[in-house]
């Protein structure tokens, strides 16, 4: 599995974010905290749950939570 830079910008700012906030944050929290567009973050959130290092639970807000905490180390 190959995790792009900017996934793993995304990656680590859904920790990040959620350690601050102390819940998940928004795509649209996200993508100001990245510096990408809202659909860009979106992109990449979908692909990352795709490599299983997110789960988004469907129709729920704020539900974005890393699963693989080693990912973002960028190892």
């Amino acid at each position: 599995m190959v995790i792009t830079p900017r996934q793993l910008d995304v990656l680590q700012a859904v920790e990040k974010l959620t350690a601050r906030l102390g819940y998940a944050p928004t795509i649209s929290e996200l993508a100001k905290e990245t510096g990408l567009s809202v659909t860009r973050t979106y992109h990449h959130l979908n692909r990352l749950e795709e490599m299983r290092l997110i789960a988004k639970d469907a129709g729920t807000a704020r539900s974005i939570r890393v699963i693989d905490k080693d990912a973002t180390k960028g190892e």
